[in-house]
C-alpha cells in the first residue's frame, strides 16, 4: 500500500515539473509540494516503537486509578478503606493482568515487585500518632503510582 502511495507521489512530482516547464505559476509549485509531502509521508519514518496493546490498555486503566487516588487523597477521608480496597485493589488486579499477559521476563519481575509494594500499602496500619502514619500512607501510595507510571 505504501508503495502505491510512493508511486502516485512521484508521478505527481513529475507532472508538476513538466507542468511548470510549460505553464509558469503557483499551481505547479503547489502540486509539486503536495507530491513531495505525500512521498515523505509514505516513507517509513523511524520513531518510537508503539507499545504493545496490553501495555496501552494498562496505561489507560492506570490513568483512571491515578485520578481516583488524587480525588480520594484530596478528600482527606477518616477511613482509608476506599483507598486501600477501592483503588489499590484494582491497581493490583491491573498489574497482575499485565504480568500474566506479557512474555517479557524483566517486566514480569518488575511487576511482581510493584504488586508486593501495593499489597504492603494495603496492609499499612494507621495509628494515633498525630497523623504521621496517615500521611505516610498517602506518600507511599503516591510513590507507588509514580513507579507504576514508568511502565
Amino acid at each position: 500500500m505504501k508503495t502505491l502511495a510512493q508511486i502516485v507521489s512521484v508521478l505527481a512530482i513529475l507532472i508538476a515539473v513538466v507542468w511548470f516547464l510549460f505553464e509558469p505559476g503557483f499551481e505547479p509549485v503547489i502540486t509539486a509540494l503536495f507530491g513531495i509531502a505525500g512521498f515523505v509521508a509514505s516513507l517509513r519514518i523511524k520513531g518510537r516503537k508503539k507499545a504493545p496493546e496490553e501495555i496501552e490498555k494498562f496505561r489507560h486503566s492506570l490513568r483512571g486509578i491515578q485520578a481516583r487516588w488524587e480525588a480520594e487523597k484530596s478528600l482527606q477521608p477518616v477511613s482509608l478503606d476506599e483507598a486501600k480496597y477501592g483503588i489499590i485493589s484494582p491497581l493490583i488486579s491491573a498489574l497482575t493482568e499485565l504480568s500474566a499477559s506479557t512474555s517479557d521476563e524483566k517486566l514480569r519481575k518488575g511487576l511482581v515487585g510493584l504488586i508486593q509494594k501495593a499489597k504492603a500499602l494495603q496492609y499499612h496500619e494507621i495509628h494515633l500518632d498525630g497523623g504521621k502514619s496517615y500521611g505516610e500512607f498517602w506518600s507511599l501510595g503516591g510513590k507507588l503510582l509514580s513507579e507504576v507510571e514508568k511502565i
